[in-house]
């Protein structure tokens, strides 16, 4: 019971270190001042290595759990037969009163031991956080729009928003292709999103995009694209005194975040950077746009 005891302990304060750099990377994904895009995907490909399910432990803590219970019982048994179940903690001052009370003391310091053991350990198990209240999130969870709205700074939603990209490709026979590229750098599940660009206070092209089941497609760490032709009148409107906002909705369709965007013109195309978060509208009437029925899966609509 002792060596196996010490084994689980001796694992569990390792698996606990992770946890405590797990915790402060956490920190880092939530409030990633200074970080940048791949600098925030990098911490959570790291969060997700430092938390993932450990079946070392778990085998062990089941081991341990085995044991110390059977030793628990064993020795209570013994215990309740040499004192013949007579279960007094009445301190009498004659020697044989007082070995059976040594008896109930010892029994009680072995199962207190083993409570608090197998508490800390399930803890560890569980993700406790080990500088806060509460336990880590999964890694399911901080890859979830919704969690991240709830729990993170508008800086990282800066870092991972999507943007778009315009090219025009001439074909063989001398026809030109227009393509609006959606890209993400970060897919989240539940990710709820709208894209607006104008030019001269004319709005140019839409993008809503909803993901449901994005990390069943798209691992972590890279990018996600999605490719659409566009009309040559809208992309010839487009160029760098265009502008645009990117805004991003919680689960109850409610605007939480709002960003202005900028074209950037190069060599062979035009793409979208951000500029800064703006104040949010007062009555936003594009989260309407998420009550269409082609919405309620994965999808993602350019207008």
């Amino acid at each position: 019971m002792s060596f196996i005891g010490f084994i689980t302990l001796l694992i569990a304060f390792f698996i606990e270190n992770k946890l405590s750099l797990a915790s402060n990377i956490l920190q880092r994904i939530y409030y990633p001042i200074t970080l940048s895009t791949n600098d925030t995907i990098s911490h959570i490909i790291d969060y997700r290595e430092k938390t993932k399910n450990d079946h070392l432990i778990k085998y062990i803590y089941y081991t341990f759990i085995f044991a110390g219970f059977s030793i628990v019982f064993t020795v209570g048994v013994l215990v309740g037969y040499y004192t013949k179940f007579n279960f007094s903690f009445k301190i009498e001052l004659e020697i044989e009163s007082s070995i059976v009370f040594s008896i109930y003391i010892f029994y009680l310091i072995i199962v207190t031991i083993f409570v608090l053991m197998s508490y800390f350990i399930l803890n560890i198990r569980l993700l406790k956080n080990p500088h806060s209240k509460g336990y880590l999130p999964k890694i399911n969870d901080l890859l979830n729009s919704y969690f991240l709205i709830k729990n993170s700074d508008t800086k990282l939603f800066y870092l991972i928003s999507p943007s778009l990209s315009f090219y025009k490709d001439i074909q063989q026979d001398g026809t030109e292709v227009h393509q609006c590229i959606f890209n993400s750098p970060l897919p989240l599940n539940n990710f709820k999103f709208i894209i607006k660009l104008y030019t001269d206070k004319v709005e140019q092209i839409k993008v809503i995009g909803n993901f449901n089941n994005t990390l069943s497609k798209h691992s972590i760490g890279k990018h996600f694209s999605e490719n659409f032709k566009i009309m040559k009148e809208v992309y010839d409107e487009i160029n760098s005194d265009s502008y645009g906002f990117v805004k991003i909705y919680d689960e109850g369709n409610n605007l939480k975040y709002k960003y202005k965007i900028k074209i950037i013109q190069t060599d062979n195309h035009l793409r979208t950077s951000l500029i800064d978060q703006v104040p949010m509208d007062k009555n936003d009437l594009d989260k309407n746009h998420f009550n269409n029925p082609i919405l309620t899966s994965e999808s993602i609509i350019v207008e």
